[in-house]
Protein backbone atom coordinates (compact mmCIF):
# COMPACT_ATOMS: atom_id res chain seq x y z
CA UNK A 1 0.00 0.00 0.00
CA UNK A 2 3.20 2.26 0.80
CA UNK A 3 4.69 1.63 -2.56
CA UNK A 4 1.28 2.47 -4.52
CA UNK A 5 0.95 5.89 -2.14
CA UNK A 6 4.48 6.87 -3.18
CA UNK A 7 4.10 5.92 -7.31
CA UNK A 8 0.91 7.80 -7.05
CA UNK A 9 2.40 10.63 -5.81
CA UNK A 10 5.76 10.87 -7.97
CA UNK A 11 3.32 10.64 -11.20
CA UNK A 12 1.02 13.55 -9.72
CA UNK A 13 3.89 15.25 -9.20
CA UNK A 14 4.79 15.55 -12.98
CA UNK A 15 1.73 16.61 -14.17
CA UNK A 16 2.27 20.50 -13.83
CA UNK A 17 5.37 19.86 -15.81
CA UNK A 18 3.38 18.62 -18.49
CA UNK A 19 1.28 21.51 -18.96
CA UNK A 20 1.90 24.00 -21.71
CA UNK A 21 3.99 27.06 -20.38
CA UNK A 22 2.34 30.44 -20.59
CA UNK A 23 5.22 32.75 -21.13
CA UNK A 24 5.33 36.57 -21.13
CA UNK A 25 5.50 36.55 -24.74
CA UNK A 26 2.00 35.23 -24.81
CA UNK A 27 0.55 38.20 -23.10
CA UNK A 28 -0.53 41.12 -24.99
CA UNK A 29 1.88 43.56 -25.85
CA UNK A 30 2.44 47.07 -24.15
CA UNK A 31 0.38 49.73 -25.98
CA UNK A 32 -1.82 47.20 -27.78
CA UNK A 33 -5.50 47.70 -28.44
CA UNK A 34 -7.39 43.95 -26.46
CA UNK A 35 -10.60 43.10 -26.18
CA UNK A 36 -10.39 40.19 -23.55
CA UNK A 37 -13.44 38.35 -22.10
CA UNK A 38 -13.99 35.46 -19.36
CA UNK A 39 -14.68 35.17 -15.98
CA UNK A 40 -14.48 38.08 -13.28
CA UNK A 41 -12.69 38.20 -10.08
CA UNK A 42 -13.01 41.10 -8.66
CA UNK A 43 -10.20 42.64 -5.87
CA UNK A 44 -10.62 45.56 -4.37
CA UNK A 45 -7.27 47.30 -3.67
CA UNK A 46 -5.23 50.40 -2.52
CA UNK A 47 -5.30 52.07 -5.57
CA UNK A 48 -8.28 50.86 -6.83
CA UNK A 49 -10.71 48.08 -7.99
CA UNK A 50 -8.77 45.20 -9.81
CA UNK A 51 -11.13 42.69 -12.47
CA UNK A 52 -9.12 40.00 -12.63
CA UNK A 53 -9.77 37.69 -16.04
CA UNK A 54 -7.81 34.29 -15.78
CA UNK A 55 -7.60 31.10 -17.44
CA UNK A 56 -7.72 33.46 -21.08
CA UNK A 57 -6.23 30.82 -23.66
CA UNK A 58 -3.10 31.70 -24.87
CA UNK A 59 -2.99 34.91 -22.73
CA UNK A 60 -2.51 34.19 -19.09
CA UNK A 61 -4.09 36.74 -16.70
CA UNK A 62 -5.29 39.82 -17.23
CA UNK A 63 -6.71 42.62 -15.46
CA UNK A 64 -9.28 45.51 -15.99
CA UNK A 65 -8.34 48.32 -13.16
CA UNK A 66 -10.45 51.42 -12.13
CA UNK A 67 -8.80 54.24 -9.98
CA UNK A 68 -10.40 54.44 -6.86
CA UNK A 69 -11.87 57.98 -7.62
CA UNK A 70 -13.05 56.87 -10.86
CA UNK A 71 -14.93 53.89 -9.37
CA UNK A 72 -18.71 56.20 -8.82
CA UNK A 73 -18.43 55.79 -12.59
CA UNK A 74 -18.77 51.70 -12.85
CA UNK A 75 -22.39 51.05 -10.82
CA UNK A 76 -22.49 47.67 -9.64
CA UNK A 77 -18.52 47.19 -10.32
CA UNK A 78 -18.80 44.44 -7.21
CA UNK A 79 -21.60 42.61 -8.53
CA UNK A 80 -19.35 41.60 -11.49
CA UNK A 81 -17.41 38.72 -9.45
CA UNK A 82 -17.93 35.40 -10.88
CA UNK A 83 -20.04 36.89 -13.89
CA UNK A 84 -18.89 36.14 -17.64
CA UNK A 85 -17.60 39.86 -18.63
CA UNK A 86 -15.68 41.84 -21.76
CA UNK A 87 -13.35 44.14 -20.73
CA UNK A 88 -11.83 46.79 -24.12
CA UNK A 89 -9.19 49.12 -23.76
CA UNK A 90 -5.04 49.29 -24.70
CA UNK A 91 -3.06 46.73 -22.88
CA UNK A 92 -0.52 48.21 -19.85
CA UNK A 93 2.15 45.62 -18.67
CA UNK A 94 2.95 46.77 -14.67
CA UNK A 95 3.96 43.40 -14.22
CA UNK A 96 0.82 41.91 -15.17
CA UNK A 97 -1.63 42.78 -18.34
CA UNK A 98 -3.54 45.60 -17.13
CA UNK A 99 -6.40 47.66 -18.89
CA UNK A 100 -7.02 51.04 -17.41
CA UNK A 101 -10.79 51.46 -17.44
CA UNK A 102 -11.75 54.81 -17.17
CA UNK A 103 -15.12 54.78 -19.11
CA UNK A 104 -17.96 52.57 -18.85
CA UNK A 105 -18.23 51.62 -22.23
CA UNK A 106 -14.80 49.41 -21.89
CA UNK A 107 -16.60 46.96 -19.73
CA UNK A 108 -20.02 44.84 -20.35
CA UNK A 109 -21.40 41.98 -18.81
CA UNK A 110 -22.01 39.29 -21.18
CA UNK A 111 -24.53 36.86 -19.06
Amino acid sequence: MRHKLVALLILASCFPAMAEPVGVNMLPAQGSAAVVSGRARVERAAQGTYINIEGIRGLGAVAGFVAFGNEPTFPGLHDLDGRHVEIVGVVIRDGRAVIMLTAPDQLRVKS
